[in-house]
């Protein structure tokens, strides 16, 4: 609990420091333009709806209902206590700032015990993590979910195998995810994937069935939205159809704009620009006919240029680390993701006796690294992911180190904080040491 205090307060002080110095914006131009007008029409009783510029109201096909709801909530508990729509805003940030980082400690304690801690503070003080706090992102309450999610999913699989609801209930925190940004539909399946591997004490077929109905988890909170929204317009909308086509149209050519921090020579980049635009004028603008538009396209490009394509798609990863929609301050971010991403590749090495747990992971940076590719290589798009990794940073500090900063956070290192092991839960011992399972292996 004491630790847990410890990282929120610091999230929290750090977020008000750098709001005092740099100031907050509340310029997001989507949640301005689609979310805030929807959470309104909610509290005014006026449904999922938008008003158009005539002034009447339109059913809103084109945007999953979960920012809008949380939007909607967070304005009706600010009004009780005379917080203006800003303010209310900011809050969920500093909120949802806060709880990531809760949730990065307590998914890296599970794994390492108390001196989980060090990942927690070192995401509350990233400045990547940071600076999503200067304006208002669905990425922030997104991440919340999520972690809340994965911390579950890897609860029951290694702790309570055969707590079947669980794996519902974290399907569910998924799907409810996933109607806040819908991109990340696809994160189910890479932890459905680790699934098979993580819940290593029961059979295969158990494993499969488990990893299905975290699946279904997903389905049901989704599916809702997807017979009104289908209902409402006589068609089948996945998601938010326009959105979705609109990302995979102009995200062809995102990464080679001329206001980009490319990586390409400046004739790769127009070369690039040249091919892709043209591209663009056969994919979709609608989700359901741009995605098959889209491997198509990418499929003739390979064809056509393997090695400029292939160099094409290297520079999108590379720009979804420290790419912003705007294309501001992107030099600054790459330097600090130059020193960031060394020190998570090292975590990621050292806790690989913890395989299992770094396998999970990098399925679900693989899912949102996929992201980037194909939509816009933007560093808040692959943020989510990248938290991740920053669990795996405990695993480089030495264990001497390790106890002394336990003794000083005064915490008791054989209380429930004992970091897991590979061996089945009724085994565990009451160690503040990983311990050594029946192959000699230290997990």
């Amino acid at each position: 609990m004491k630790s847990t205090l410890v990282v929120a307060v610091v999230s929290i002080a750090v977020t008000l420091i750098v709001w005092g110095v740099v100031g907050r914006s509340e310029g997001n131009r989507d949640i301005e333009r689609f979310h805030r007008p929807v959470a309104l029409n909610l509290l005014a009783g006026n449904g999922y709806s938008i008003t158009e510029d005539n002034g009447t109201l339109s059913p809103m096909g084109d945007l999953t209902p979960g920012y809008p709801l949380l939007l909607a909530g967070t304005y009706a508990v600010g009004g009780v206590f005379g917080l203006s729509e800003e303010a209310a805003m900011a809050l969920l940030s500093l909120v949802s700032g806060a709880a990531a980082s809760v949730l990065i400690y307590l998914l890296a304690r599970f794994l390492w015990g108390e001196i989980g801690i060090i990942a927690g503070l070192a995401w509350a003080t990233y400045p990547v993590a940071v600076s999503l706090m200067l304006q208002s992102y669905t990425e922030s309450p997104f991440i919340v979910v999520l972690y809340a999610a994965v911390l579950l999913l890897w609860h029951t699989a290694r702790q309570r195998p055969r707590a079947v609801s669980r794996y519902f209930i974290a399907g569910m925190l998924f799907g409810a995810a996933t109607l806040i940004r819908p991109f990340s539909f696809g994160a189910v399946g890479a932890a459905a994937v680790g699934l098979l591997w993580l819940a290593q004490d029961l059979p295969r077929r158990s494993r499969i069935a488990w990893a299905l109905l975290l699946i279904a988890g997903q389905v049901v909170i989704m599916l809702p939205w997807q017979i009104w929204a289908s209902g409402t317009f006589n068609k089948i909308i996945i998601l938010d159809n326009q959105r979705g086509g609109r990302d995979l149209r102009y995200g062809l050519t995102f990464n080679v704009l001329d206001e980009r921090e490319t990586l390409l020579s400046e004739d790769a980049a127009d070369e690039a620009y040249d091919a892709m635009r043209a591209a663009q004028d056969s994919v979709s603008r609608d989700a359901d006919s741009a995605i098959t538009d889209y491997i198509s396209v990418i499929i003739n490009r390979f064809t056509e240029d393997f090695v400029g394509t292939t160099l094409y798609y290297l520079d999108r990863f590379a720009q979804g680390w420290y790419g912003t929609s705007s294309g501001n301050l992107q030099n600054l971010i790459a330097v600090i993701q130059i020193i960031y991403a060394p020190v998570l590749l090292a975590g990621i090495v050292a806790a690989r006796r913890q395989w299992r747990f770094v396998l999970s992971v990098l399925l679900i940076f693989a899912y949102y690294t996929a992201v980037i590719l194909v939509t816009f290589p933007m560093v808040r798009y692959l943020l989510p992911s990248i938290g991740l990794l920053f669990v795996f940073i405990p695993a480089l500090i030495p264990a001497r180190i390790s106890r002394r900063i336990v003794s000083m956070l005064g915490t008791n290192p054989t209380s429930s904080t004992t970091p897991i092991t590979t061996q089945p839960t009724a085994n565990l011992t009451n160690s503040s040491q990983p311990v050594v399972d029946q192959s000699g292996e230290t997990p």
